[in-house]
C-alpha cells in the first residue's frame, strides 16, 4: 500500500504514467491470485469434488392378463342324433380319448394359456336346447371336471352339476388353476319323458376369470 501511494504520489501529474501504472498493478493483482490459487492447490484443497452420484427411481404397472384355450372337441358338443325319451346320456365325446397312458378320457378340456400372469377360476353357464317350440330345460344337462386327469372315475354322473343360466361361482370348473394348467370335463343329458321329436340344439359358454 505504500509502494502504491509513492507511486500515486509521483505519477499523479503524469497521465501518460498514471495508465502504466494501473497496467503494473492490474499485473500484480492477477499474479498475487495466481500464486495464493496454487498454493491451495499444492496443499491439496481444491474446493471442487472429484465425484458426485444421484439416485433416480424405475416405476411400471403390468396389467392383468387371462387366456384360455379350449379343445376342438369342447366347441361342438353332441348328445346323439337318436336319442330315447326318459335316458340319460353321455356326450359323444365323454371317453373317447386314448393317449398315453389314459384310455377312456374325456376330449372336452379347458387349459389356461401359459400367456396368463395370475390363477384362474372358469365357470360355466348354459341356455335350454331347443327344437321350434319344444324345449329341453338346462337343468337336464350335467357336468363334472376334473383338474387332474382326462380319465379320472370321479368324473361320472353320479353327483353331476346341473348347468344354469348364469355363471355358477359355486361350482366352478377349476379354482385358483395356475397358468399352463388344463381342466377336463364331461357332459352328460337326461331326456325327460313325453320329449317330443326333433332337433334340439343349445350351447354353453366358460369364463376364464381372475381368481
Amino acid at each position: 500500500m505504500c509502494l502504491f501511494y509513492l507511486l500515486m504520489a509521483k505519477y499523479y501529474n503524469r497521465p501518460t504514467n498514471f495508465y502504466s501504472l494501473a497496467l503494473l498493478l492490474i499485473v500484480l493483482v492477477a499474479g498475487v491470485f495466481y500464486f495464493a490459487g496454487n498454493n491451495f492447490r499444492l496443499s491439496g484443497i481444491t474446493g471442487l469434488a472429484t465425484t458426485a452420484s444421484q439416485s433416480g427411481n424405475f416405476s411400471a404397472g403390468v396389467n392383468t392378463y387371462v387366456a384360455c384355450t379350449w379343445s376342438n372337441a369342447a366347441l361342438n358338443v353332441s348328445f346323439g342324433s337318436s336319442l330315447d325319451p326318459g335316458a340319460n346320456v353321455n356326450a359323444t365325446g365323454n371317453y373317447n380319448l386314448t393317449a398315453r397312458s389314459v384310455t377312456n378320457g374325456t376330449n372336452y378340456n379347458v387349459t389356461v394359456d401359459t400367456l396368463s400372469n395370475v390363477d384362474v377360476s372358469i365357470a360355466m353357464r348354459g341356455v335350454n336346447l331347443t327344437s321350434g317350440s319344444n324345449v329341453i330345460q338346462l337343468g337336464n344337462l350335467t357336468w363334472q371336471s376334473n383338474s387332474t386327469v382326462a380319465d379320472s372315475n370321479y368324473m361320472n354322473s353320479s353327483g353331476a352339476n346341473q348347468l344354469n343360466a348364469t355363471y355358477d361361482t359355486l361350482h366352478p370348473l377349476a379354482s385358483s388353476a395356475a397358468p399352463g394348467s388344463t381342466i377336463w370335463y364331461r357332459f352328460w343329458l337326461n331326456v325327460p319323458s313325453g320329449t317330443v321329436a326333433g332337433s334340439y340344439a343349445g350351447n354353453y359358454t366358460q369364463q376364464c376369470s381372475q381368481s
